[in-house]
């Protein structure tokens, strides 16, 4: 027998938070893609705040952020009495025990949200920038209520208020995906005895148990997270106008009385706003006069679901509406469409030499207004392609059996994109190369073509 001994590791918390965090460390750490924080601000408690980082076990699916609890963020001993926070394994004894009172006031916003008093609020508050139309994060809220206090009165409240532009007063957008309903204790949960008006009262569909986790003893996060319950991953969505300054109030208290803690956890970097699409333009590179249309080809990365305007400038030697039949500096792309073309039609007039069309296109800075070039391409627009036969220069006699070297030179500055063909083909060794091998059975005239 071999016995293999190797080191142990402990994840007995897999939560690990550092508090009392400074408004601008906490704010900046939800910042993504696309959106600008300005003034933050922090009212609350410093161990009632902090940031957060889980190790290779993710029990809430956010594996960084913040959190604002109207409790303790972080394990802390006052007075030798030890007062839990967020990290560490449930233990029904948690959820019974007094929490520790931060002994902070109540919030207007959350008390109005909640229909009764409040007490011991966390609030962070910032400005903010949006690159695009939408604002959104996703966070997880959790709870020392859940299971014994749910629908009933014991409510504790958290909310996400924005205000600025079409939001007059301060609106919450912390909903149930889907509705109007906020989320809270008594609109998550799956509660396991009847369910009370408290929590129908919340709305039609409540309580939403398809939102919830169940995390008591033996629950999917037991060793890792102290509240018996929480709710999946939920986003925060909000419409704005690009560019336009909006104020973002972030807010958890206790409700109808002091005891027992919750908190809202904040997915960092996911604060973001997907600006407009970036546009791509490809030109093929020639075309002729008196033969096929040259095209630009304008590829969006997703589609739209209206009609999307795609701009440009139009440069080049060539001269719009003498050397090409005229185009517009504009093409539409109908809802849903990722692709445009713009057809480059070559018009027959005096030989010129080549002429170059440029087209670049512009995307205007959302917050700047500044129109930008984001892309470039060119089609050269030929009188024709030169091409010739060298070798045999005239008619050329050989035996029956032999064969002969047939040279050819064609327009070099195209050759990747030009196609030559022999006919006849079945006596060329290959009727696409300039320099083939014919081998013919009888008097034959071949041809090169483009």
């Amino acid at each position: 027998m071999i016995l293999i001994c190797g080191p142990i590791f402990s994840a007995s918390a897999q939560i690990t938070v550092s508090a009392d965090k400074t408004a601008a460390i906490l704010a900046g750490a939800l910042v993504g893609t696309g959106v600008t924080i300005l003034s933050p601000t922090l009212t609350c408690p410093g161990n009632a705040n902090g940031t957060f980082t889980t190790g290779v076990v993710d029990p809430i699916g956010i594996p960084n952020g913040i959190v604002l609890t109207n409790g303790d963020a972080k394990d802390t001993t006052i007075g030798g009495v030890a007062y839990y926070g967020v990290a560490g394994p449930f233990d029904i004894t948690d959820a019974t025990m007094p929490n520790r009172d931060n002994a902070a006031p109540g919030d207007a916003l959350l008390t109005a949200l909640a229909g009764q008093p409040t007490f011991d609020a966390c609030i962070l508050e910032f400005d903010f920038k949006a690159a695009g139309d939408t604002v959104k994060f996703n966070y997880v809220f959790g709870s020392s209520e859940y299971q014994s206090y749910t629908c009933t009165s014991f409510n504790d409240v958290f909310g996400f208020f924005i205000s600025g532009g079409a939001y007059i007063t301060p609106t919450n957008i912390a909903l149930v995906p889907g509705t109007t309903i906020p989320v809270c204790i008594n609109s998550v949960n799956c509660h396991s005895t009847t369910i009370s008006s408290p929590c129908t009262l919340m709305g039609p569909g409540a309580p939403f148990c398809a939102y919830y986790v169940n995390n008591e003893t033996g629950g999917p996060a037991s060793t890792y997270v102290r509240y018996p319950g929480f709710t999946v991953k939920l986003p925060a969505i909000a419409a704005v106008n690009p560019c336009d300054t909006y104020h973002l109030k972030l807010g958890v208290a206790d409700a109808s009385d002091h005891i027992l803690d919750s908190g809202v956890l904040i997915e960092g970097g996911s604060l973001s706003s997907v600006p407009p699409p970036s546009i791509s333009a490809v030109g093929l590179p020639y075309c002729v006069r008196g033969c096929a249309p040259g095209q630009f080809i304008f590829t969006l990365p997703a589609p739209q679901d209206t009609n999307f305007i795609i701009h440009y400038t139009i440069t080049g030697t060539a001269v719009n509406g003498f050397d090409y039949a005229t185009i517009a500096d504009s093409i539409i792309l109908p809802p849903l469409a990722t692709t445009g073309i713009l057809y480059i039609n070559p018009l027959l007039v005096p030989a010129v030499g080549p002429k170059i069309v440029d087209i670049g296109v512009i995307e205007k800075n959302p917050c700047t207004g500044i129109d930008t070039v984001v892309a470039t391409a060119s089609i050269t627009i030929l009188d024709s392609f030169g091409f010739r036969i060298i070798s045999p220069a005239a008619d050329t006699a050989i035996c029956l059996g032999q064969d002969v070297n047939i040279i050819a030179v064609g327009d070099t500055n195209f050759a990747s994109v030009i196609h030559y063909i022999w006919t006849p083909s079945a006596t060329i060794s290959n009727d696409t190369l300039l320099t083939p091998i014919a081998t013919p059975t009888i008097t034959t005239t071949y041809t090169l073509r483009e």
